[in-house]
């Protein structure tokens, strides 16, 4: 999903509308229902991100998951910082690094995202 985003947002700077198209190429319910408990989170709560990653915690921390760094609790933070951050570089990666979890991964993911389809501005 993330990397249907990147190679979409070449064209398209709106997040909301790259996770529409960017999902037409995940063939995974479970990622699909993922995203939109994320989307939905978010709705109620685009001046909080904090409970948004409550959220997170509660329905998918580390502990829902086998291993020790499981995707699905990165994924929901990636989502809620590029939902939540707007079109704010810096406030996009301050909420994928606050939020925890795997903090490099996540802001990376976020900042590669975010400078593709904001610029270098």
């Amino acid at each position: 999903l993330v990397a249907a985003m990147e190679a979409l947002a070449f064209c398209e700077r709106r997040v909301d509308k790259l996770l529409v198209e960017g999902t037409r190429f995940v063939g995974d319910d479970r990622l699909l229902r993922l995203v939109d408990g994320v989307v939905e989170q978010c709705g109620r709560h685009p001046d909080d991100w904090r409970a948004v990653r409550d959220w997170i915690a509660r329905y998918h921390g580390y502990d829902k998951y086998p291993g020790s760094c499981p995707m699905a609790t990165n994924h929901c933070a990636v989502l809620m910082a590029l939902l939540l951050g707007g079109d704010d570089f810096q406030q996009s990666l301050a909420i994928a690094t606050s939020a925890g979890w795997d903090t490099d991964c996540n802001a990376g993911n976020v900042g590669c995202l975010n400078g593709i389809r904001l610029g270098l501005d």
